[in-house]
């Protein structure tokens, strides 16, 4: 009952106003610590150092002062070159040297036609008569009317190297300017970092402090040197004089990197109040605020953190739940496809954050200010999340993520697009090659495949419905095949237990024939019936055993026993109990046979049944005074056992026919046997994983058995 209660509106909007909450709170802890752990502020610990004494402060005034230094360089040049009638070489300004203000090397522009190129830009257009691209030239060359007149006048220039050497160096001349704007960064009323450059040489002075004069600049130094933070530079005394903590090697270094004459002075300074709301100053704002409060800091954060996570595992839970209804609901917004919805939040997300782009952390913001522009960010960042995340647990929980999405219904309808271009692709080329799917079907059912079904997505009109009727001919014969089969099993079940049935009062018989043979009846006619009695009845217990074996086997109701097994040694076992019989119908036996083993996987007494039916039934029916010819050989690993004899009467049936129950070669039946040896041989060769054959040519009879080897 609880937990429905807490599926209710009002608990869900209190856990999103909590999480909105949570996350202001974090994002705001985790700003301060990484701003205070970047002035070597130790968690847990009160700084040992001023705000302006402490290394980053260094670095960043470092980096500030270069920047400065470069820029003062940049707008040096500039004015030079703002003078009139200044020319620039190319050569010169493409190669970094000294300028001169002189065409020294042929190739020259006006200082203000190189501005004007760099504010509308290069561009090249095709030559049909050169074969190249060649540059649109918006201006000329001093002294020449383009670029290809200059070069073919002048010594050292080729056309390509002009092209490159006038891009750099308006590329060049672009970086200078927008060197030279960044000092509008640095203006006194925007920064509270100032700048004093000093060229001893030329005696001018660069500055943002409007009251310093070249004449008062020592002065000036002297009242540096009493801020809270400063760093003075000079040529002529190498050394760095400062009171912050600075590689003063490197300072020295990239100060003469930027230098704009031989003998100057750098400085740069800031007092300790930081009067100008810029980002320094909130840095500043912030270390004397919080500096000794990082623990607290961290743990506010960590509770933030923890209840975030609160709010949004309870509301993961609830989602897509009401407190009256166990049914999951779906809202207007879970319906649209996934990645519109994704996309559609993704852009809310960044039209947010636009809002506020106006915020720059290096950039005049107090600290309350700052505060409240990250707590919009990171309520906009968690109403986003919140929207996403939840409609994503709302569609797994109901099973459709994939459904609704854009991709799902691309490969939809991507199949059914190519399962038509398929279709009458396949239609087109059975078409041109005459592969009819209707006619091919009709052979295949035909054929005997009487299951097979001609597949109907593909046609449409009366290929159709000719293709319905054939697959339900199909249909019809498959049912009386089956029906034929039911019916030939009957049989064999009726067969089976007729000959079961019969094996009883057989078994009295033939029991009561052996005692009257024991009772030693002097009378002959007596014992000539007792003997043709004790034949027939011998010859019925054969018949009923064999019936029984082949229907057994025609129905695969035995249990084999497979072993691996020397086929030569079972055959000449065989072989052994047949010498007597092959003799008393002067059958001679012609014996091919491999010196090694024949190992063929098979059971043992049912293979001893399949050369007992085959060698039974050539000495039944081979002519007497013939040869008998057995063969025993191993071909691309598979046992050939092959037994040709010469029938004595003429074998007018076929092969598949002698295989058949009940049929034998002579087809008086005037010879002993039930007619069931090749079936049963056959249906026990095929039952072990082996094929046999019967083969037909005049009197000629031939019987071959074929299983693969072990080894």
């Amino acid at each position: 009952m609880r937990q429905k209660r807490m599926r209710g509106s009002g608990w869900k909007f209190l856990s999103v106003l909590l999480a909105h909450g949570a996350a202001a709170v974090v994002a705001a802890c985790a700003i301060l610590l990484t701003m205070l752990f970047s002035y070597d502020v130790q968690l847990g610990e009160k700084p040992d150092k001023d705000f302006v004494q402490t290394r980053n402060f260094a670095e960043q005034r470092q980096y500030e002062a270069w920047e400065i230094m470069s820029a003062v360089s940049a707008q040096r040049l500039l004015e030079e070159g703002a003078q009139p009638g200044a020319v620039v070489d190319i050569r010169e300004m493409s190669e970094d040297k000294e300028l001169t203000w002189e065409n020294t090397s042929g190739l020259a522009y006006r200082f203000e036609d190189l501005q004007n190129w760099c504010a509308d830009g290069m561009s090249y257009r095709w030559d049909d008569e050169l074969g190249t691209d060649v540059l649109e030239e918006l201006y000329p060359p001093v002294g020449f009317q383009n670029i290809k007149e200059a070069v073919e006048a002048s010594e050292g220039w080729t056309l390509e190297g002009a092209y490159n050497s006038l891009e750099e160096a308006v590329s060049k001349l672009g970086y200078l300017e927008n060197q030279m704007q960044l000092l509008e960064n640095y203006r006194k009323e925007e920064n509270n970092l100032r700048y004093l450059y000093v060229d001893l040489d030329e005696k001018e002075v660069y500055t943002n402090e409007e009251d310093i004069r070249y004449s008062d600049y020592e002065k000036a130094l002297k009242e540096i040197k009493k801020q809270d933070a400063y760093l003075i530079l000079g040529s002529e005394d190498t050394s760095c004089e400062t009171n912050m903590d600075v590689d003063e090697t490197l300072w020295q270094e990239h100060a003469d990197m930027y230098r704009m004459s031989d003998r100057y002075v750098y400085a740069v300074w800031m007092d300790g109040k930081f009067a100008v709301p810029d980002s320094l100053a909130l840095d500043y704002q912030i270390y004397e605020r919080f500096s000794d409060k990082t623990m607290e800091i961290l743990w506010i954060g960590i509770g933030g953190f923890v209840l975030f996570l609160v709010c949004v595992i309870h509301l993961t839970r609830v989602a897509g739940r009401r407190p009256k209804q166990e049914a999951l609901y779906l809202n207007a917004f879970d319906h649209v496809f996934v990645e519109v919805a994704a996309g559609g939040v993704l852009l809310l997300w960044i039209l947010g954050i636009s809002s506020v782009d106006s915020f720059q952390y290096y950039r005049a913001w107090d600290l309350i200010s700052t505060i409240a522009a990250i707590e919009f960010i990171a309520v906009c960042s968690v109403s986003c999340f919140l929207i996403l995340w939840l409609t994503l647990v709302r569609r797994i929980k109901a099973g459709v993520l994939w459904k609704s999405s854009f991709l799902c219904f691309l490969c939809l309808w991507t199949r059914k697009i190519f399962g038509m271009l398929r279709r009458g692709f396949s239609n087109f080329m059975d078409s041109i090659h005459g592969r009819d799917p209707v006619l091919l079907g009709m052979k295949k059912i035909t054929d005997g495949q009487l299951q097979y079904k001609i597949p109907t997505e593909r046609l449409s009109g009366k290929k159709k419905t000719m293709a319905e009727y054939v697959n339900r001919i199909g249909d019809g014969l498959d049912a009386a095949v089956e029906q034929s089969v039911k019916n030939e099993r009957m049989k064999t079940e009726l067969i089976t237990n007729v000959s079961h049935d019969i094996k009883t009062p057989l078994t009295s018989i033939i029991n009561y024939v052996d005692l009257l043979k024991r009772e030693n009846i002097p009378d002959e006619k007596i014992q000539g019936y007792i003997r043709v009695l004790d034949e027939k009845a011998q010859r019925l217990k054969v018949l009923t055993e064999d019936v029984v074996e082949a229907s057994k086997a025609s129905t695969g109701n035995i249990t084999l026993e497979m072993t691996d097994l020397d086929f030569r040694e079972l055959f000449h076992q065989v072989l052994g109990e047949f010498g007597e019989k092959f003799e008393e119908k002067e059958l001679t036996l012609m014996l091919h046979e491999p010196e090694e083993p024949v190992v063929i996987h098979a059971d043992g007494r049912r293979m001893w049944r399949v050369l007992e039916n085959v060698f039974v039934n050539a000495v039944k029916y081979s002519m007497p005074g013939t040869r008998v010819y057995a063969e025993v050989s191993v071909v691309n690993k598979r046992m050939l056992f092959s037994l040709k004899n010469v029938s004595a009467q003429p074998l007018n049936i076929s092969a598949d026919e002698l295989t058949e129950r009940f049929i034998r070669g002579d087809v008086s039946r005037n010879t002993e046997g039930s007619g069931l040896g090749l079936s049963i041989a056959k249906s026990l060769t095929e039952l072990q994983g082996g094929v046999f054959k019967l083969y037909l040519d005049g009197d000629l009879f031939k019987v071959t058995v074929i299983f693969t080897t072990v080894k």
